[in-house]
């Protein structure tokens, strides 16, 4: 009888425990954040104007490395990966929800405790002696009736889900912005390899009005012109030379190592062959898997889950404590069948007024709200992502094949007013006037082409296509 006395409490809270344990976590049922995405976005991207044309659809997903071929910034981005603080803190962030989350779901299990204990009593009237005991048992087990502490390990395995997907997020926009970088670097060397083309010929421009002016054929006016526009361009060079060092250094921290020299850029043209463009789809609803948007969406599943939690508890607090062991005075008797000791205490706590357990709940109610309109603003911010960058995709090269009419004609008129000016045709205004035309257009045209392939970054980013295939 004894024995099934001490074996008792022990089965009761294995049993009751197993109630409550759960061998894979499931979402509550309550709510369901993807069917309600419809009722805030439209069902389908823009299309027509200046929409169209739009790619082939495509939903299952680009790795980044599908869409960057480029050697060089394919290097810079892996080592990123290894060497960013920020990722790195990112990782940990996981690390940190997994041991929460797991510390939570071991609260469903009792956790056995065992202990030893000697102590020397010595007296005027006792005699001299020692006392041992050892002791084998679990303390403060609470029997999750209510489910409280199950929904508590739901929240947290929620929480942990959307720390892993905030890593992804957080993976795929730095990934974006050493793209973009590299990209402004090489726009910056293109903008600088011209301004010393067009020094070049600034140069060549002031000699022939210094020989024009020792000839009596113009005035010092003309050459003070020419010298301006020089000085003017080598401006241009200098600030070229500092952009250049400052987009260096913003990829030193991006990467977290020292930049090397030999990662440097040839030309913008030379990259955008090594930058696809990203196949997108007409249906928002790739945009549920975004990431972010599915954090956002595990964020309100934790809520819900500490709803349950607030809920259940406002219903009385179960707890089992039970242990049993060996006492004695004497260390020769400590295994004497007389010495064994059992103990075990069933308690029940139950508010019966004042406390916060109502503001608690209240409090878990008011957040799921907010959560819920979190969710529904990811979904809005990455629907308005996409649609600015297909505007933009739809457009880019109408508007580079634009620019490059405009560079050829600006050359071609350049070409003409320096055949005019040399034959005294006209005046030497004209001349800087094609110039300065043709060096605008220039500069403009790398501009566009910075734009159109950051284009194809942004599509990237907004799609958040690289975390379509992770597993949570």
């Amino acid at each position: 009888m004894k024995n099934k006395m001490i074996i008792l409490p022990c089965l009761a809270a294995l049993v009751f425990g197993g109630c409550s344990t759960i061998d894979e976590i499931k979402k509550p049922k309550q709510y369901n954040p993807s069917a309600k995405q419809a009722a805030v976005i439209p069902a389908q991207f823009p299309s027509g104007g200046a929409y169209a044309p739009l790619p082939q659809i495509a939903q299952s997903g680009l790795k980044w490395d599908k869409l960057i071929t480029d050697p060089k910034l394919s290097e810079i981005i892996v080592k990123a990966q290894s060497n960013n603080r920020d990722l790195r803190a990112s990782i940990a962030n996981v690390e940190m929800a997994r041991n929460l989350y797991l510390a939570q779901k071991s609260n469903q299990m009792p956790t056995i405790n065992g202990g030893v204990s000697a102590a020397n009593i010595s007296g005027s009237e006792n005699k001299d002696g020692t006392n041992y005991s050892a002791s084998l048992g679990f303390s403060a087990y609470e029997l999750d009736l209510f489910g409280r502490v199950k929904s508590l390990t739901n929240a947290q395995y929620e929480n942990y889900v959307a720390s892993r997907y905030d890593w992804q997020s957080f993976r795929i926009s730095l990934i974006a912005e050493i793209a973009n970088a590299y990209i402004t670097l090489a726009g910056d060397i293109d903008t600088l390899n011209l301004a010393k083309k067009t020094e070049a010929a600034n140069i060549r421009t002031l000699e022939l009005t210094q020989a024009k002016f020792k000839a009596g054929l113009i005035s010092r006016v003309d050459v003070r012109q020419a010298e301006t526009t020089l000085a003017s361009t080598r401006s241009d060079i200098a600030a070229s030379l500092t952009a250049i060092e400052q987009d260096k250094n913003a990829l030193a921290l991006l990467i977290g190592a020292p930049y090397q020299e030999a990662w440097n850029p040839i030309s913008l043209d030379e990259l955008s062959k090594n930058i696809g463009k990203v196949p997108v789809g007409l249906s928002s609803e790739i945009l549920l898997a975004r990431p972010d948007v599915i954090s956002a969406e595990h964020d309100l599943l934790a809520s819900e889950a500490n709803i349950d939690a607030a809920r259940a508890a406002m219903f009385p607090k179960i707890t089992l404590n039970s242990a049993l062991g060996l006492a004695s005075d004497a260390l020769d008797a400590l295994l004497k069948s007389n010495a064994f000791a059992f103990s075990n205490t069933l308690s029940l706590t139950q508010n019966i007024y004042g406390g916060a357990n109502k503001y608690n709940l209240a409090y878990s109610e008011a957040q799921r709200e907010k959560l819920l309109a979190t969710y529904e603003k990811a979904v809005q911010t990455a629907f308005r992502e996409v649609a600015d960058a297909l505007a933009r995709f739809a457009t880019i090269d109408d508007q580079l094949k634009a620019q490059n009419d405009l560079v050829s004609a600006a050359a071609e008129s350049l070409r003409l007013n320096n055949i005019r000016y040399k034959s005294g045709l006209t005046s030497f205004l004209s001349v800087l006037d094609a110039e300065r035309t043709n060096y605008n257009a220039e500069k403009t045209r790398i501009t566009t082409k910075k734009a159109r392939l950051s284009n194809q970054i942004a599509l990237y980013r907004a799609i958040g296509a690289d975390g379509l295939n992770e597993k949570n």
